[in-house]
């Protein structure tokens, strides 16, 4: 695609095909749409049902925040600016407060998946402190220490380290992505990574936790401890009956080995291996979470590519066509999320569709 570059305004803005233009503001168009609907439904669900006032969907109101409040402060003016061509018109005061507000909920949202993942590494490597220490209260404080934390790595640029500026090939004003040695945005670009690859972690630590205590093992049988065979009292822990069924035993036959002379047919004896008894709770929500979470990276990597490439002054530019679907792609994660969430939890389905059909009973009734 070709693309003429202009200036207007010390701004410069592109002039493309006209169904180019359209399909933008279209996908934009939906995907503030999407964004608002999707997380206002998954706010209103966790709130309304009481059976979801528990921690992991403590964090997924506050991600559902993070991308709603992106969707209604920030997005628009996305949309609005490329229908204008490209030209931003609000002022440099604007652009600034723009830029900290989505550079602000964009981080929030990764810290909070980063605490989403360790709340799940938690909940499912240590069940029992889990239920005893992860309740309410903690996680409120962790959400707001998340959010202090985006507030921190969003704020200085206002100050002068780093800058927001407008970017029109990307129709947002954000951080100005320039080379290292004269820009600090790869701190930040680094912090950003970080968050992402943290998650990702701990999400493979919890696969190999659970990969580890899904493995089939032998039954052994332990050696006796006992003096008489009668194994009573503590620490017995049905030893007596695994050594009478291999037939260590005095005062009876085992009809194991010798059903005839015990006097009745025994079915046959089921050899084999068992399966480790420790029982790991909240699997799937974690196979929710993590999918929400490599989602959400999936949708990033373009615009970290994009981000490295203009910090590095790599000699080869990329294409505008690369640079337009890295931009729509971090737009589209706010919409995507809330989609995967109804799409993969049956809690949150099962949440939902009482509310869905009263409203379709009163409609009914209106009718």
């Amino acid at each position: 695609m070709h693309t003429e570059v202009y200036t207007h305004a010390s701004y410069s803005y592109y002039s493309e095909p006209q169904y180019v233009l359209a399909l933008k503001i279209i996908s934009l168009a939906l995907i503030i749409f999407t964004g608002i609907l999707g997380n206002s439904m998954v706010v209103y669900t966790i709130i309304r049902d009481k059976r979801l006032h528990r921690p992991p969907f403590y964090y997924l109101v506050s991600l559902a925040m993070s991308d709603l409040a992106r969707s209604v402060f920030c997005l628009p003016f996305v949309l609005t600016t490329v229908i204008q061509g490209y030209v931003w018109v609000y002022g440099e005061n604007a652009c600034i407060l723009v830029g900290f507000t989505n550079t602000f909920f964009i981080y929030s949202s990764a810290v909070t998946f980063l605490l989403i993942s360790g709340d799940r590494y938690v909940g499912v490597v240590q069940t029992r402190f889990y239920r005893r220490k992860c309740g309410g209260l903690l996680s409120l404080a962790f959400i707001v220490f998340g959010w202090g934390v985006a507030f921190l790595v969003s704020f200085p640029p206002i100050f002068g380290l780093g800058s927001y500026t407008f970017v029109p090939s990307e129709a947002q004003c954000t951080y100005s992505h320039t080379h290292y040695r004269s820009n600090d945005t790869l701190v930040f670009l680094l912090v950003f990574t970080f968050i992402m690859s943290l998650s990702l972690l701990l999400y493979y630590r919890i696969l190999m936790f659970l990969r580890n205590h899904r493995k089939m093992y032998p039954f052994f049988h332990q050696p006796a401890r006992s003096n008489n065979w009668t194994f009573l009292g503590p620490g017995a822990n049905g030893q007596a009956l695994v050594n009478w069924l291999n037939g260590f035993t005095g005062f009876r036959q085992n009809p194991w080995l010798n059903p005839i002379a015990a006097g009745f047919q025994m079915p046959p004896r089921q050899l084999g291996r068992t399966v480790n008894l420790k029982v790991v709770k909240g699997e799937h929500l974690s196979r929710l979470f993590f999918t929400v979470t490599l989602v959400f990276d999936i949708l990033w990597v373009p615009y970290l590519v994009l981000s490295y490439w203009q910090v590095f002054e790599v000699s080869h530019q990329l294409s505008s066509t690369f640079i337009g679907v890295a931009a729509w792609c971090s737009y589209l994660a706010v919409a995507v999320n809330p989609l995967v969430y109804l799409c993969c939890s049956g809690t949150l389905r099962r949440a939902f569709r009482p509310e869905i059909e009263s409203y379709s009973k009163r409609g009914t009734l209106r009718e």
